[in-house]
């Protein structure tokens, strides 16, 4: 009898010793969970004054939109329209990247700041919330540190959407990031929803006109989704294509018509940049295309159909991680005879522009300091896209590395290696 009792006092003094252990645990657990979650809260106010402590862009002549008929943006311009692409910004507003943050907000106000353009588009990637990397699965509070941020800067912008802006483990969907760009007093964000019978969100377009009236360049902003059920990256759906090509005979017949009525004299001698006006497409994913036009370049060098202009491939995953499937962007794109450029963002560290079937094919350089290990201390990839559109209709384009004299800055505080 006594031998039991002893037995279940030893069991109790046991049981005790779990339990108050669990519960300690669960005090540590807590009071570390409160601090991460207080840590990230005061490093995003303090990034947000970061962000809203640059001055704003000074124009010698600033550009402004107008509103065309049919809802769409247009800019009105005699000399060159300057385009400024900015890809994977990836901010994660958490404890785990405050400084990285920092660094990416110095980065591309930097860039703006002395480049000055007249339009930035943002190819996708600018939130980034994936919680085990960043401490915040807040994709929206993310997006609205660049937004503001814009604001300040007071440069008018756009963005397609990427296949981090919006995962499924973030705490809010693209249409929550829509209704945010589009319902906010957000006076430099031009970002439109898009159609609401095609596939995807940010299907839009900003066209360049000059004064009189006429079509220059047309840019066509298109989702490029995310993931697909079956595990890979989604593509571009059929339902945007045809949009697409709508939208390119549009521009034609509304040239078109204004050529019929302005007054000859007025117009210029070669009429062909006019009658089907020059385009260039805006997506995050690349299309499969840009893999082909590598692969031959890989092989063969210059061919008939490829011709290798600027930069270099590096993946991280694969060369080139474009969509799992076809589609028939590319081919419409060559039959229509309009679209002479495509721009992507997706694969940090690629950076190359090649020609493939007459159609330059270009990955945006990137800002990213957080997705991948270590690329924080890699400065080669780091930079903008500048793009030149030109009033004949024609366009340059060049990358431009951040860590270069005239981007340096008090902020830019980071060590890097070029290899």
């Amino acid at each position: 009898m006594v031998k039991r009792k002893l037995t279940e006092g030893n069991n109790f003094s046991t049981a005790k010793r779990v339990w108050l252990s669990l519960l300690v645990a669960l005090i540590i657990i807590s009071i570390g969970f409160s601090i991460c979650i207080a840590t990230g809260a005061i490093g995003y106010r303090v990034n947000t004054d970061i962000a809203l402590a640059y001055p704003k862009v000074e124009y010698a002549s600033q550009l402004t939109p107008e509103i065309d008929l049919d809802g769409s943006y247009y800019f009105t311009t005699d000399s060159s329209f300057k385009v400024l692409q900015i890809t994977d910004v990836h901010i994660g507003s958490g404890f785990m990247t405050l400084q990285k943050d920092g660094w990416a907000i110095n980065a591309v106000a930097t860039m703006i700041s002395v480049e000055k353009p007249d339009l930035v588009v943002m190819t996708g990637d600018i939130a980034y919330p994936v919680g085990i990397q960043t401490g915040s699965f807040n994709n929206l509070k993310q997006l609205k540190l660049i937004a503001l941020m814009m604001e300040r800067l007071g440069v008018y912008w756009t963005m397609v959407f990427g296949n981090h802006d919006a995962e499924e483990v973030s705490s809010h969907t693209k249409q929550d990031l829509c209704d945010y760009l589009t319902g906010s007093d957000l006076k430099y964000c031009l970002f439109k929803e898009g159609p609401s019978d095609i596939d995807g969100k940010g299907n839009q377009y900003i066209n360049v006109k000059n004064s009189l009236g006429l079509i220059t360049q047309t840019l066509y902003m298109l989702d490029s989704h995310s993931y697909r059920e079956e595990g890979g990256y989604d593509n571009i759906k059929q339902s945007q294509v045809d949009w697409y090509s709508d939208k390119v005979d549009q521009m034609i017949e509304d040239n078109a018509l204004l050529l019929d009525a302005i007054d000859p004299s007025l117009l210029p001698g070669d009429l062909s940049p006019f009658t089907n006006p020059n385009s260039l497409i805006f997506i995050h994913i690349p299309l499969r295309e840009y893999e082909t036009a590598w692969d031959i370049y890989s092989s063969q060098g210059n061919t008939l159909d490829v011709n290798y202009i600027y930069g270099g491939m590096k993946g991280p995953m694969k060369p080139v991680n474009c969509g799992e499937e076809e589609d028939d962007l590319f081919e419409t794109a060559l039959s229509l005879g309009s679209t002479t450029g495509i721009f992507c963002g997706h694969d940090h560290l690629n950076n190359f522009q090649i020609s493939y079937k007459g159609i330059r094919l270009t990955y945006g350089m990137s800002i990213d300091y957080t997705a991948f290990t270590g690329i924080h201390r890699q400065g080669s990839q780091r930079g903008c896209t500048i793009i030149r559109c030109l009033s004949n209709g024609t366009w340059t384009s060049e990358n431009s590395n951040f860590y270069q004299a005239k981007y340096d800055s008090p902020a830019r505080t980071e060590k890097v290696t070029f290899n």
